[in-house]
């Protein structure tokens, strides 16, 4: 499966990463090797996880000391956390772990560019 496989499943219908196909996530861990590239980037950028504070807070309550996720606030419904800490949640050891269930619940959103912040919540 190629991520462009992927991405029509997600557009087609909004999913978490463990209600995926596994060949979807399997073409995930695939692209997301290290080092990253401009391909891997502009995924991460267009593509988040759609969460609540409740869902920042119970993610949080897992991460090693003087670690912790902050999401993007949009509005008051609308909050998101980078796609990347899911496969960062993978591997036993990794930083995130822990927190890999919460995380891999998360459903991806499509947001080409990046969430939009108005620019009164920017302070």
């Amino acid at each position: 499966m190629t991520m462009e496989e992927v991405e029509a499943i997600l557009l087609a219908s909004p999913t978490a990463w463990g209600d995926l196909p596994l060949e979807a996530q399997d073409a995930m861990v695939e692209f997301f090797v290290l080092p990253w590239n401009d391909p891997q980037r502009t995924w991460v950028r267009n593509w988040w996880l759609s969460c609540t504070p409740g869902d920042v807070d119970s993610i949080n309550s897992f991460l090693p000391p003087g670690t912790m996720v902050e999401a993007v606030v949009v509005g008051p419904q609308e909050q998101y956390l980078g796609s990347d800490l899911v496969m960062d949640s993978l591997d036993p050891g990794a930083t995130y772990f822990d927190a890999g269930p919460v995380l891999q619940s998360l459903v991806y959103v499509n947001l080409p560019g990046g969430p939009q912040v108005p620019e009164a919540a920017m302070g």
